[in-house]
Order: structure tokens, then sequence, then C-alpha cells
């Protein structure tokens, strides 16, 4: 980008601004003192309280506080840091639109000169919470803001010390993950006065080519070569040695009209750019790709180009999809894990391409204010816009915001893993009215055609993949791919990755992690990203997960276990395949260490979800039952869940979520043995218990969950007596009934219970009376009356299809039962 490019962005009210102490350099406070700089204010300590002298600013108010109060150093600060004016020569950076001001300095002189130019910002500091002020423009005060230091403040949100423990602190705070979006998703990063007392740049930036591409260094006029040298911010960003007035004077005198017309520069989506190389196939970009994961687009482009389907497969429906999406607005894909979401939304939107759509594709880390702007430009803009929505289901405000503003040739494409989808469908397509159901073609991708095994078994014998079944029958071989791997991609990508040439390889990798916690925190982070459905995670989400900074270093990057695994383009780094995410993880040797890392991410990403809804949802994924049991070795995998959870009660805004309680009952209720049964329905209490505290709590999962519970019980080895087992038994189905006809919209969860209906029915039917038949028939008409009605819709969940045939079968043998014994 070049500079009079960043001008107009923050004209338009698209560009960050950083303020080092240099901006406030030479300017008076109302004491008529000169602003110091950190070593300037530690001296001037130092001579206040006649002490030695020293220029570590923390170590000479830690002096000045062993023989002075803290209101006369107060007193001091307000002195050298208040201002009531501001020099005009700056009025065009204080009336400049500013996303967002970023500061280390402790003055007011920011607020005071946009004031004086009617512009209205929010001051905070790194104590505030970042949500609260959210929609206003801010001027973030890192180390402290003059107008609130008080006594209670000096030593928290006051930071009178030295610049690496002022980076920590950043580093750890909320609003560094803040900062962070902020810059990402901004047109221009302009810093002004940096020091490098300010704070360590390089543990806030990383050399990636987009960032320092927007980012400008704003430095003084009389700056020498050997301080620049010094600042070392050549592979951040551009450095300009024209000041503060020569920056005021550039941003007043940008021409009105390339206001007007602002770039086109998208930041919460990437513009997609295929083109048509040859490249040859060759068997290793083959087995990287089936066993690792690494895509290669203009492999698969050409692929597409020229029709010949030697990288990729083209499954047998593309055909008719395309056909059909021609024909509507939106594409909904969803599968489960690994099964080929991703490559078909390519393929697809390769195909639109040619045909000549844009085609954006939505980024992880973004937000939704700055991406409505830029869905409008890009609407604005051009004719025919394909957006590719990846993980749809965290993305509704987004897909809502398209579909208000698309024009008759604007496309959606949409992908989800399955359960996601069906979770939020109803919103998507009914309660909320997001898209319209006629205008959407809905497909599942799990099951492929025995068409599309044909292929991969050719595939297969062209790269020489089958190993010792390579002289199979071509119907033997499709036959082991259908049942053998389930006829799913994933289950053929579980069975490659089974192989004893990648099992030599992930040994050596176990190895290497057992000697390096930093290397395996890391993995499993990008691992842990990679089965959330993130599809691409930043190097500052794994830094935040991890709470290190190794990240950036580019020699553990160049680490050969750590390059195996994963694959890094810019600031994106991501394991290789989900596929391959899953079966390190479920195959990881020692599931103890492997529980005690996920429970350190989970933290992690816990801290910092507060006003951040990424790492809150990766949070929710990571801590909910569904996610984690995948996450875990089979062998040991009880144990694992349970230390999981006792891990996670650590964290006090847990034990006080009623969600948390009911994740972890879920896991005991997973293998119910006498005590999980216990523990299960204790931890079901605590929830139902937090969720009565909280207006408009939805109870629902709950009680699902604790007519499991009853259930299970009634069946369990210690519950021997009819009389108890019945009392649990009747109990579980006056819940599914009572939540049935309290809910308008019931959920196929709801039904999953019933399944355990004939394990206890045939467990004591020669002890039941005729009257416990009686009864168990008249519930059992009235739940199959229930399910009769919702068969239509869940009848494609195995787990519906359980319980419906264990009701119906357990009815059939009760009426067969009582009309023995009434014509006996």
């Amino acid at each position: 980008m070049e500079y009079q490019q960043a001008l107009i962005a923050a004209r338009n009210g698209n560009a960050i601004l950083f303020l080092g102490a240099g901006f406030s350099r030479g300017l008076r406070s109302v004491k008529n003192n000169k602003l110091p700089s950190g070593s300037e204010l530690a001296k001037i300590l130092c001579e206040e309280a006649e002490i030695k002298i020293t220029l570590d600013l923390g170590l000479a108010a830690k002096r000045y506080l062993r023989k002075e109060s803290e209101d006369s150093l107060i007193d001091i600060l307000k002195s050298y840091f208040v201002v009531n004016d501001t020099p005009d020569t700056y009025s065009s950076v204080f009336k400049c639109p500013w996303r967002q001001v970023y500061t280390t300095n402790y003055d007011n002189v920011f607020e005071i000169g946009a004031q004086k130019q009617e512009m209205l910002y929010e001051s905070v500091d790194s104590t505030d919470i970042p949500r609260n002020s959210a929609n206003k423009q801010r001027v973030v005060h890192i180390n402290g803001f003059i107008n609130t230091v008080n006594p209670n403040n000096l030593n928290t949100s006051f930071k009178l010390t030295n610049p690496s423990y002022l980076t920590t602190h950043f580093r750890d705070s909320v609003w560094s993950e803040v900062f962070k979006r902020d810059i990402n998703s901004a047109h221009a990063v302009f810093f002004v006065g940096y020091s490098l007392y300010d704070i360590d740049i390089q543990e806030i930036l990383f050399d990636s080519p987009e960032l320092k591409n927007k980012t400008f260094f704003i430095e003084r006029e009389d700056i020498t070569s050997d301080e620049i040298e010094e600042l070392d911010l050549d592979s951040f960003g551009t450095i300009l040695n024209i000041g503060v007035n020569n920056l005021a004077k550039d941003l007043e005198n940008v021409d009105g009209l390339a206001i007007d017309k602002d770039e086109l520069i998208i930041t919460s989506f990437s513009e997609a750019q295929y083109k048509n190389m040859e490249v040859t196939t060759q068997d290793s970009l083959i087995f990287n790709l089936l066993l690792s994961g690494d895509l290669s687009t203009n492999l698969l482009y050409n692929d597409i180009i020229t029709e010949k389907y030697r990288y990729c497969i083209l499954r047998e429906s593309f055909a008719e999809i395309m056909s059909e999406f021609s024909k509507t607005d939106n594409l909904l894909l969803h599968s489960g894990l690994a099964n080929g979401k991703t490559i078909f939304s390519k393929q697809i939107s390769m195909s639109l391409y040619n045909k000549g759509y844009k085609v954006f594709e939505i980024n992880d880390d973004y937000l939704e204010k700055y991406a409505f702007n830029e869905i409008n430009k890009i609407l604005q803009t051009y004719d025919k816009v394909l957006f590719v929505i990846e993980n749809y289901t965290a993305n509704l405000h987004v897909i809502s915001h398209i579909n208000s503003n698309r024009n008759h040739q604007t496309k959606l494409i949409l992908t989800s893993r399955t359960y996601e989808h069906e979770r939020v469908a109803s919103d998507l397509f009914y309660s909320k009215k997001i898209i319209n159901i006629s205008d959407t073609l809905e497909i599942s991708l799990d099951k492929l055609s025995n068409n599309d095994l044909d292929q991969i078994s050719s595939y297969f014998d062209l790269y020489g993949i089958w190993g010792n079944m390579y002289a199979k029958h071509d119907n033997q071989k499709t036959k082991f791919l259908k049942e053998t791997a389930n006829g799913e991609f994933h289950g053929i990508l579980l069975g490659l990755l089974k192989s004893p040439q990648v099992r030599r390889r992930l040994d050596v990798f176990f190895n290497d992690m057992k000697e390096s916690n930093i290397l395996l925190v890391n993995v499993v982070a990008i691992l842990s990203l990679s089965m959330s459905n993130i599809t691409l995670p930043t190097l500052h989400m794994v830094a935040a997960l991890t709470d290190s900074n190794e990240i950036f270093n580019k020699s553990f990057r160049e680490n050969k276990a750590f390059k195996q695994l994963t694959t890094r383009n810019n600031d994106t780094v991501i394991a290789k395949s989900s596929a391959l995410a899953e079966f390190i993880l479920t195959n990881f040797p020692n599931p103890t260490l492997l529980v005690e890392t996920l429970v350190i991410i989970a933290k992690n990403a816990r801290a910092k979800s507060d006003g951040n809804k990424f790492y809150f949802d990766f949070y929710k994924d990571l801590a909910s039952f569904r996610y984690i049991q995948k996450m875990l070795p089979k062998t040991g995998k009880r144990e694992s869940l349970i230390l999981f959870y006792q891990g996670l009660k650590e964290i006090p805004e847990e034990r006080n979520n009623p969600h948390f309680w009911l994740q972890y009952a879920i896991a005991r209720l997973s293998h119910p043995d006498e005590d999980n049964l216990d523990r299960a329905k204790s931890y079901l209490e605590n929830a139902m218990s937090l969720a009565g505290q909280r207006a408009n709590y939805w109870t629902d999962d709950i009680e699902t969950q604790l007519a499991r519970y009853y259930f299970q019980n009634s069946i369990s080895d210690s519950n021997t007596e009819l009389s108890t087992a019945f009392s649990d038994f009747e109990q579980g189905i006056k819940l599914i009934i009572k939540i049935y006809r309290s809910n308008n919209r019931p959920r196929k969860e709801l039904f999953r219970p019933l399944k355990l209906i004939d394990n206890f029915y045939f467990k004591f039917k020669d002890q039941l009376a005729p009257y416990h038949l009686n009864i168990i028939e008249s519930y059992l008409n009235l739940l199959n009356n229930i399910i009769i009605k919702e068969d239509v819709k869940y009848s494609h969940d195995i787990r519906f299809r359980m319980a419906r045939d264990a009701i119906q079968n357990t009815l059939k043998d009760t009426r067969l039962t009582q009309h023995v014994s009434k014509n006996a």
C-alpha cells in the first residue's frame, strides 16, 4: 500500500492510530511542564524524592513511594501529564475519524485535541471490559490514563514500570486480542512517535506481508539513521521521518474525490484468485493431499479447467448440483468431520469463477461492523458475486446482511458440520428467516455414491495407494471402501492414516513432543482449532491459546516435527488436515499429558473470551462433550473425560455456569457405573439450580439428560429392586413427555434417551405385575404416537430410529405378554 492510499483509508475511518511517546514530545502540561518520556519521568521522581538517580521508571517509582505518599506521586503525574490545549498544527490528526486509537501515553493530549475538533472518543484503560464500549470510537490507554489515576489504580491499571513488563501485561490483557483484530481488519495502521520505551513491537505485531504492507511508522524529522536502525522497524512496516505536523498536513490535503472513492480493501473476506498453471500431478502431492490434507488449489483448478480429474475426484452429483445451483441462490453443504466439504465447495466456487463470478471466502477472525461495510462495497462494485461462508452457523448475522443487500446474481455457499447445521436450521429458515428455504439447495456430503467409490478405487490404483490390496479385484476394493470405510471420505482417510509409514512418522513426532512442552501446547492448540472447524487460524490465535509467543519465532516454526503437521500461509497456520488432527489426538500415547494440555488451552480461551466472541465460541466447542470426546484417545477415555472437566472446574466462571455442569454430567453419563451415575445426577441438579437463577434460561437439555439419568439408573447393576427401578423408569418417561408438551420446537436429542426403554423392560419383564404392564403400555402408546408424529423430521437420525424401534418393539411385546396372560 502506498502512503497516499493509507491517508485516504484514514480519512474514510478505516485506519488505526497508535500513539507513542514521541507524539506528545515537546508539548506542555497545564503547569507548563514539558511532557516527559519514561526515562525523563524516572529522573524527575528521583530528584523530587532526593534519591539516587535511575532512568528505570519502575525502580524510580518504587523508591519514590518508600519516601513519599501515593497522593504526592499522583500530584506530580498530573502536573506533568494533564494538558488543556494542543497545537493547531496537529488538528487534522485529531479530526480524522480513526477507527480506533491506542496509546502508551498517560496524557490526555488526544482527548483534548479531539474535543477541540468536536470529535468524541471514549477513554478506556486495560482494566475496562472491551464489550462495554464496543460500538464507540475509543482511545485505549494501554499503560493507564492520567484523568482516572487514583491511589486504588496506581499499581494496577496505571503502569509506572519498564517496557518489558508493559509488553507482557498488554499481551496478557483482553485488549491485546482486540488490538490484533483491529489491526488485521483495518485498511491501514499508523504508529506515530513510537519509541523502544513504549512497548516491544515484536510482541504485538508479526512480520506478515499483509500487515507490513499497510503499516506506517511516523517518526520525527530529525531522527538519525542509527536511531532508525536501533528501532528495527523495517520488518513491520514503512518508516517515514516526516513528523506529526507533516502527517497532519498530509491528512488535510487528501483529495476529497479520492475520499469518496475509497479503495476497495477487503479484510473480513479473502478474494479467491484461481490461475490456470501447468503443474504436474506428482505422486508425492497426492500423498500430501490424502495423508496431510495439503491442498494445492492450482492442481484442483487445473482439474476443473481440463475436466481431467487426476488430482482429486469429482463427485458424481457435481453436475446435477451445479445445474440446480444455477437456478437458486444458496447452496448449503453439510457433513461430518473430514468428509469433503472444503474441496467440494472449492470445486463449485471454481466453476462459478470461470463463469465470471467474483469469489469471496469469509475469514475466521473478523469484526461484524467492518464485515457489513465490506459486503456493501463488494456488492456495489461487482455484479456477479459468490460468498463462501464456511462454518456458517457461527456467521448468521453476516449471512443475514448479505441476504438483505444481495442482487439477483449474488450467490451463497454455506458449509457446516451436520450436527451444527441441524442445531440452527430452524433459525436459518424459519424462526429468524435468515434465508429462504425455497431459494436454498441443501446437500449432505457424508455418503459417497458407488460411482464415487469406483473413482476412488481407480485413483488409488493410479497412485499405488492400495498396498497389499493392490492385486485384489476391483469389486473387492470398492466393497472394502463401502463397508470398512463406511462409504465416507472420513473413514477412507483414517484407514490410510493407520498405515505403518504414517505410524513411524508419528512415533518420531510423539517423542519430540515429550521433550518439548512448547511444541506440545502449540501443536495441540492448532489441532484443536482444526477439530473445532476454524478454517484459517492465525498465529495470534495460537499465541493466545498457548499464552506464549513462541509461535512467532521463526526457528520454532522451522522445527521438523512442527512443519510435518502444519502448513503456514502468511499469518495463518493450520493443521494439514482435520482427519490428521483427529488421528493424532485420538492416538496420543499419553492421555493424561494430552488432557492437561487441553485444559491449559481451554483456560486460556476462557480467559480471553470476555468481549471476544471468537474465543468464547471456541471455548464452548472445546468444553462441550460432543467435541472433547472426539479429541481423546479411546484408551482411558472415561478417566480422560473426568480429568478434563475437573480441570475446567477450576475456572470460577464455569462453576457458576449451568451449561458447564450439564456437559460434565454428560461426560459422567457416557460411562454409567454407580459412581458416575450418582455424580451425574448431582451435577444435573447443580445445573438446574443455577438455571433457576437466570431469567428465561432454557432447561430442556438439562431435563433431557436428567431423563437419561433415570433410564440409565433404572438398569444399573446397583438397581436390582423392581420398585426403585420402576420409579426411575417412570420419572424418565414423565420428564420426556413434560418437555415435549411444553416445547413448540422439540429437538431430536429429546427422543434419544428413549432407546433405553427396552433395556428396562426386558431386564425386569419376569417380575412385572399386570398393573405394571398396564402402566407401561399406556406410556408406550403415548410415546409411540409422539414418535410417529415426529418420524418425518427425525428418521434420518440413527439414535431417533433406535428410540423408535425400542418403543415399538417393547410395545409389541407388552401387548403379546398381556394377551397370553389373559388367554392362558
